[in-house]
């Protein structure tokens, strides 16, 4: 397994393809006719970044994002396939936004229990919002933010 690194602007079609079908598959939902304009919308952020994790068989297998704004990083859509959980793949890919910048919120649904413990294991604490969060939907989601001490 491996972990890859991939700026915003060197995303191709193969790889917007690839990242397509993996969020697809990890969050059970068809992005396909919003995609474009869901990756478009990451620029409004400074520097999005792609972390993106691959089996030992070359195959694109986790998916995640992270992204500057003012002072924050915020990291986004976390997920691994579901034949790969349980492996230590997402513990990878948080790790790696970690040690890009240890100044980072996120959100998860209340309800992904899973998600939950993974992040408190990784000194994730609950906070009442995230600064510049708008769209933070309060009755189905909570904000973390981390805490390197």
């Amino acid at each position: 397994m491996y972990i890859k690194q991939i700026n915003h602007s060197d995303l191709d079609d193969k790889i917007s393809s690839n990242i397509l079908a993996v969020h697809n598959d990890i969050f059970e939902v068809d992005l396909t006719p919003h995609f474009p304009t869901h990756v478009n919308q990451l620029v409004g952020y400074k520097n999005p970044i792609w972390i993106l994790a691959y089996s030992p068989f070359d195959e694109l297998i986790g998916i995640s994002t992270i992204s500057s704004y003012d002072d924050s990083y915020f990291l986004y859509n976390v997920g691994v396939i579901p034949k790969y959980r349980k492996k230590g793949f997402a513990t990878d890919m948080v790790y790696h936004a970690i040690l890009l910048n240890n100044n980072i919120y996120l959100r998860v649904r209340k309800d992904n229990e899973n998600a939950i413990n993974l992040y408190k294991k990784l000194n994730f604490e609950l906070v009442e919002n995230s600064p510049h969060w708008i769209d933070l939907e309060f009755d189905t989601c909570s904000c973390y933010m981390y805490n390197p001490y």
